[in-house]
């Protein structure tokens, strides 16, 4: 009848939805502190330390709508770098931007609190940079601000993280 071909019609086209977005690499570009730096004037010994432990700044430029299957992905790509990270320098940073992210479904806040749940037993710091309101309203019902930093645009995010690694090396006085 009718309303039976709807019914299958509007699940094929669910079905269709979750495997095109699937396919989505929801990760547009991974970055590091070695080759992107914040725009702000650094000394020489500043500039000299950060490149030098640049792997502990981690960025991921996200992209597209953000739903339980890429987000999936987001948190196995941070797993896979924190596992072939670990004997070298992993990263003390993570900075998710979210300046190419249209939406957000709430079933991807589950995949986010695992990130959030894994950088924590690991002592790393999550930043969320470029996040709309939109977006920061929906994380924000299952990761609060207080856990982790938001910041308006990906430069204040990396000048952040940048300013904590600068302080780490002036209290415990280590050099490159």
């Amino acid at each position: 009848g009718f309303l039976e071909g709807v019914g299958i019609g509007l699940a094929l086209a669910v079905l269709l939805f979750v495997l095109q977005y699937s396919r989505t690499r929801a990760v547009r570009h991974t970055l590091t502190g070695v080759s992107y730096q914040s725009s702000v004037e650094r000394t020489s010994l500043g500039t000299q330390l950060l490149r030098h432990h640049g792997d502990w700044l981690y960025i991921l430029e996200l992209q597209g709508y953000i739903f339980f299957g890429t987000a999936t992905q987001i948190l196995e790509q941070i797993r896979n770098h924190l596992d072939s990270s670990a004997s070298c320098n992993p990263p003390r940073f993570i900075i998710l931007d979210f300046r190419l992210v249209s939406g957000l479904d709430s079933s991807a806040a589950f995949s986010f609190v695992k990130i959030k749940r894994l950088t924590q037993e690991r002592g790393i710091t999550l930043v969320l940079t470029h996040a709309t309101p939109t977006i920061q309203k929906q994380l924000k019902k299952d990761l609060p601000a207080e856990s982790f930093p938001y910041f308006s645009d990906l430069d204040r995010g990396i000048e952040w993280c940048e300013n904590r690694m600068i302080a780490d090396f002036e209290s415990t006085g280590q050099i490159v």
